[in-house]
């Protein structure tokens, strides 16, 4: 089967750290309550490199349709993760890395590759054309509502916040 492959890169950078950067996209509890159009977000299965999720989304334009859809992210190094899932039937693989550009700086390059497959490959200049416009937009709106829980949690750990790590081993610690 022939495969047509759209692809697209977004660029952007944040006064936080790498670490920040990257826990902000393994938070996958915050899916729901700070990104608008998500329904629902259930981990099946996650550990500290691997974690596949089955999320629930509107329908962008027509907000009155929902469509699930499972994703998978992976941590490929400590800077870089890569997002497999499906928008809306066509499969995507996402590559995100994140690089230092100074103290408590970061550097975003978030690399999309649709795949487009049969008679979406006969449409490919029309689907590359929505997407190059779609993706954008789609990505700048998540960076906004992303960015002021990146910026608090690096002005915390500035502060000497310390994530909680569960009780200690022996209780009278």
């Amino acid at each position: 089967m022939k495969t047509k492959v759209v692809e697209i890169d977004c660029y952007k950078e944040a006064d936080c750290s790498v670490a920040v950067g990257i826990w902000n996209y393994w938070d996958h509890e915050h899916v729901t309550i700070i990104h608008a159009g998500y329904k629902g977000a259930k981990i099946l299965y996650e550990d500290e490199n691997v974690v596949i999720m089955w999320l629930t989304m509107r329908v962008p334009i027509l907000r009155f349709l929902s469509v699930s859809t499972i994703v998978t992210m992976k941590r490929q190094d400590e800077n870089t993760l890569k997002v497999c899932n499906s928008m809306v039937g066509i499969p995507v693989v996402t590559t995100i890395r994140v690089t230092e550009a100074g103290d408590d700086m970061s550097k975003y390059h978030m690399n999309y590759k649709f795949f487009l497959l049969g008679w979406r490959e006969l449409l490919a200049s029309l689907y590359g054309w929505g997407l190059r416009i779609a993706v954008p937009w789609w990505n700048a709106r998540q960076w906004q509502e992303d960015l002021p829980i990146k910026l608090r949690r690096q002005k915390l750990l500035r502060a000497g916040f310390k994530d909680f790590n569960g009780l200690p081993k022996n209780i009278s610690d």
